[in-house]
């Protein structure tokens, strides 16, 4: 057994070597490997890289300071003045964001290597001390940089290194008390305070399984997403049971469950509900600008493998054969009824947004009445389009994809809104209606 100093020596060391391979391996987008290719011409090509990298970086630094003075100088003193004492609210959501996260994966995070070379060698003390120090120097430089920005922001009332420092310490405190509290569940107070290191093994073993898994993710991540979501759900306990029914029913309740118990996708349903399709309804019915349409055309199809989250459990019946014989409807009506508990929230959320949105910014009954429609065609395409896939998975002819589908269907709605609000939402209903008749047709049953 080493000594404590000689203990957090090692772990330094370990901890570095994984950070390197963990830039490594985000550095491949570059189509070079950093730890291998060591010629010269390779490293005058990384040395390339890593330089464009910086500056690029530095460059969307100065810009983000150079929009926050503009924001600055154009807000009044009052409100300058409010903001400023909203940052002493920052601790707040922070220790609950901290909190949250170190509550859903260990304080302590340990790989497989970790666990069978070193867990029982170095102290339990070192790990933790090692844990804590690195999450509160990464707020605390997380925190100084977005302080700087704010108080760049706010400079009537307060300095940008005020801000940053008040920033920091808030984070640096909010997370040292929310990894404390989360360690709670891995220390012993009979007989005086000691670390449980065989319960910070077994949180582990979820994250340590994860691990080999990350190389699949820049090459196939939907088969990386899958095998993650399968190891989550085979280390939870199921919550909620099917109830006494049958018909139409049972198959509701077990997609709502299903839901339910793979939460990790309701934050995927409410963001197009709340931001996506709102903001797609409210771009079309109200006068904006062409870079407004752009942009949420942008963020639409950056977040289209999201949307799958609205027809997964369809996905899972056709997926798995044993259960789709079972299960005795037409896929087509499967398809609506597996998707009806998600679908319906998406529709939920869009309507009551678009409805916030139009009363903050009033147009005419015509366009009121297009902005209503819009999230209506707008979860109608996201749903058919989600069948097409799974339900053509066994077909010898292309098929297109998911994401194909709604990137075609975003473009064809941000040339039209250009034109007219009129033309984007009648395409919109269209869309919906082709691409219903194309999953008919295309259909075919387990």
């Amino acid at each position: 057994m080493l000594d404590a100093t000689q203990d957090l020596m090692v772990l330094c060391r370990l901890r570095c070597r994984h950070a390197w391979t963990n830039l490594v391996w985000w550095l491949y987008v570059t189509g070079s490997d950093f730890a291998r290719d060591r010629k010269p011409a390779d490293r005058l090509y990384q040395l390339y890289i890593a330089t464009a990298i910086a500056v690029t970086i530095a460059a969307l630094w100065f810009c983000l300071l150079d929009a926050a003075t503009s924001v600055g100088m154009a807000m009044s003193p009052g409100s300058s003045s409010q903001a400023t004492r909203l940052l002493h609210l920052t601790p707040a959501p922070a220790f609950i964001v901290a909190l949250v996260h170190y509550l859903r994966t260990p304080p302590i995070k340990l790989t497989h290597p970790d666990i069978s070379l070193l867990a029982n060698v170095l102290r339990p003390a070192s790990w933790a001390t090692l844990s804590i120090v690195s999450g509160v120097l990464a707020a605390t430089a997380g925190g100084a940089l977005a302080g700087f920005a704010i108080g760049k922001t706010l400079q009537q009332t307060i300095s940008p290194c005020s801000s940053a420092v008040l920033v920091s310490l808030s984070l640096a405190c909010a997370v040292a008390l929310a990894w404390l509290i989360s360690m709670m569940r891995h220390i012993h107070l009979k007989g005086g305070p000691r670390f449980d290191m065989v319960s910070v093994i077994q949180a582990n073993s979820l994250y340590a399984d994860l691990q080999p898994l990350r190389s699949w993710a820049p090459h196939a991540p939907e088969a990386y997403e899958e095998a993650r979501r399968r190891r989550v759900m085979a280390s939870r306990r199921p919550i909620l049971k099917l109830p006494e029914s049958s018909g139409h029913r049972l198959l509701i309740a077990k997609a709502a469950i299903s839901h339910i118990r793979q939460r990790e996708g309701l934050p995927h349903l409410a963001l197009w509900g709340i931001v996506v399709i709102p903001s797609q309804a409210l771009l079309i019915a109200t006068p904006s600008d062409a870079g407004l349409m752009v942009a949420w055309a942008m963020m639409a199809m950056m977040l289209a493998p999201q949307a799958k989250e609205m027809t997964r459990v369809f996905k899972d019946d056709r997926r798995v054969r044993l259960i789709g014989d079972a299960i005795d409807c037409p896929p087509t009506t499967l398809l609506l009824l597996d998707s009806l508990p998600a679908a319906s929230t998406v529709l939920a959320l869009g309507l009551a947004t678009t409805c916030v949105g139009l009363s903050v910014h009033p147009v005419g009954p015509l366009l009121t009445v297009t902005a209503l429609i819009v999230p209506i065609s707008a979860v109608m395409v996201l749903v058919f389009a989600g069948g097409i896939d799974p339900a053509t998975a066994g077909h010898a002819h292309l098929r297109p994809s998911f994401e194909t589908l709604i990137v075609a269907y975003v473009l064809i709605i941000t040339l039209l809104a250009f034109i007219g609000p009129l033309w984007s939402t009648t395409a919109s209903i269209i869309c919906a209606v082709i691409l219903w008749l194309w999953f008919r047709w295309s259909v075919k049953p387990s």
